[in-house]
């Protein structure tokens, strides 16, 4: 039996597990130690995911991630020494993905083929097994995708065994809570939370804008999965001035944030995994490999080398010999050191005016997604990755609109810092201030058509995002827009006393010319059991932006002009979920 024909099987036989994060309204046991309180939530999971390009072709196992997370909260003391509440809370979550077992022809260490028109072994390259070729025609790089072939890792970075990948124990969150009454002898309370823990602030969904602080693993699925279950919780102190009603403001909070973990990247997803977004993990681990070994790009399908003689480029079927290393590709990861000059933090004022809840915020940290520069661009880029120092200054809004029974939700951010790449400058990246926004909208609405007796909830986001510092001439220079929006609409249902809650997720990228369409259908079939089945399917267009070498191609730039949703076209996909909740 085939691996992925014995893994489909496996998938369905399986468990019926578990269900989603976040802290609980409702805890699964609560009791009392010396008069101290003692709540233990926790779930069991199962996701599997299967993909078909266009449905058109066999399914393929791209995810069975069964996770087992506990969440637990201790009372410590309360009102005692001016403390009015001490607690510690607990989330650990551990997880085995079978996608590497069970579909070892596609993701594990028989992944993989050989490389067209190379020998085994491959000039450069070593051991010609395990590889496939980045992008389309003409230009293509080689990415070895086997989890367990150290060839291509970048080390501190994307660098996971099969292991790492396969099975891990993350400690979610440990913190401790501590709420001070009449701080000071003011009146007011401040409130302590120290260790690690995720710092949320925006309200908004499927895209980021004000949430800056902790970053995302988008390797999980994408941005596809709830920010509380990718994000990344960060070791930090939050401390907050609770002044309550306070002349205009019927709330008052001021908000400090440090963030004292060593930096932590966005997750991009490595090379070789289901998901690396915009498939950057893929291509870091080709131009690494280049770097660290030579070999060849490949061209109109042939692998290109360079001539002996004059060092111009030249096919291999023609004489042409592998680029040695050290010449082009990915050099060095340049993280920051940890040390307290390189520490995070953020302020944030949170207020009631009226019927408007708002926010003003600041943030100086890093740029979580990774920036390309440039060392020896003479003929192609000999790179670094650093990640540059950032300031963020933005804020949010909600309120209650009576006139239209809708809530509007508004976010601002203004980045100083953030790099981009830029094809017409010496070292291959520019800097530019960035304004984005949110429009967001939110209405429960009967369409009795549908259901007369509940109303379906209609939420609707427009992301809004303009470059300032551009420049782009023709196909050359900046690939990313130098304005976008992407606009998301959720309409859902409820059925059967809010038992059976039908779902259709859509997402439009303007720019990107890509649109995702997601129908899911939540079954909640006990208050521990419930189950979700849905499918993702994305379109887009192949977008292509000019190379180094004096012709344009989708790599290794044009993927910034068909973003994230666009650069997963024709990937569809089937969904089923099961949660216990205990």
């Amino acid at each position: 039996m085939k691996a992925r024909n014995k893994s489909i099987i496996t998938v369905l036989l399986g468990g019926v597990l578990l269900s989603g994060g976040g802290t609980p309204s409702v805890w699964a046991y609560e009791t009392t130690i010396d008069g101290r309180d003692l709540k233990i939530n926790g779930f069991f999971e199962t996701i599997n995911i299967f993909r078909s390009k266009n449905f058109s072709k066999n399914p393929i196992l791209t995810q069975n991630r069964n996770t087992a997370e506990t969440e637990i909260d201790f009372t410590v003391a309360e009102d005692w020494r001016g403390i009015r509440k001490w607690s510690v809370f607990f989330d650990g979550r551990s997880f085995y993905d079978g996608v590497y077992d069970f579909n070892d022809n596609d993701f594990g260490n028989d992944a993989g083929e050989p490389l067209p028109g190379l020998p085994n072994p491959a000039p450069g390259f070593g051991p010609n097994r395990g590889f496939r070729l980045l992008g389309h025609k003409p230009l293509q790089f080689a990415v070895p995708v086997r989890p367990d072939d150290h060839r291509g890792k970048i080390p501190r970075y994307l660098a996971k065994d099969k292991d790492d990948l396969s099975y891990r124990f993350e400690l979610r969150e440990l913190y401790t809570d501590i709420e001070f009454e009449n701080a000071f002898n003011t009146g007011d309370n401040v409130f302590l939370r120290i260790g690690k823990q995720q710092i949320i602030w925006g309200r908004s969904d499927l895209f980021r804008l004000l949430d800056v602080v902790d970053p995302i693993d988008f390797g999980r699925h994408l941005f596809l999965e709830e920010f509380e279950t990718i994000r990344k919780p960060l070791w930090s102190t939050q401390a907050v001035w609770k002044f309550g009603r306070t002349g205009w403001f019927a709330d008052l909070n001021l908000e400090f944030d440090w963030i004292w973990n060593e930096f932590e990247p966005a997750g991009l997803g490595q090379g070789g995994t289901p998901y690396p977004i915009l498939t950057a993990g893929d291509f870091f681990r080709s131009i690494k490999l280049l770097n660290d070994q030579g070999g060849f790009l490949y061209v109109g399908g042939q692998p290109i080398g360079i001539n002996p003689a004059n060092g111009m480029p030249l096919p291999f079927a023609f004489g042409g010999v592998a680029f040695p290393p050290g010449v082009i590709g990915l050099r060095n990861v340049r993280k920051p050191r940890n040390n307290i000059g390189n520490n995070q933090f953020g302020v944030r004022i949170e207020a009631v005016y009226g019927d408007v809840a708002f926010s003003l915020n600041y943030f100086h940290g890093r740029q979580q997604l990774p920036s390309l520069r440039g060392i020896n661009p003479n003929f192609l880029p000999f790179a670094d990755i650093h990640f540059p120092t950032i300031e963020v200054l933005g804020g949010s809004a909600d309120w209650a609109d009576p006139w239209t029974a809708s809530t509007w939700r508004l976010e601002f951010t203004r980045t100083h810092g953030e790099e981009f790449p830029d094809t017409l400058k010496p070292r291959l990246f520019r800097q530019s201030d960035t304004i984005r926004y949110l429009i967001g909208w939110d209405r429960q609405t009967f369409l009795r058509w549908l259901n007369p007796y509940r109303t379906f909830l209609f939420s609707g986001q427009a992301f809004f995002t303009h470059l300032l510092q551009y420049e782009r001439i023709g196909l050359q220079g900046m690939p990313d827009p130098d304005f976008n929006v992407i606009f998301t609409l959720l309409i859902q249902g409820f059925y059967m006393s809010d038992r059976l809650n039908p779902r259709v997720i859509q997402a439009y990228d303007y720019r990107g010319d890509a649109y995702l369409l997601a129908p899911q259908v939540e079954f909640i079939w006990t208050d521990h059991i419930d189950f979700i089945a849905g499918f993702n399917m994305f379109f887009g267009v192949e977008k292509k932006f000019a190379t180094l070498l004096g012709f344009n191609s989708e790599e290794p730039f044009g993927r910034f002009r068909e973003g994230p949703i666009g650069t997963f076209r024709d990937n569809d996909e089937f969904i089923f979920r099961a949660r216990y909740r205990f």
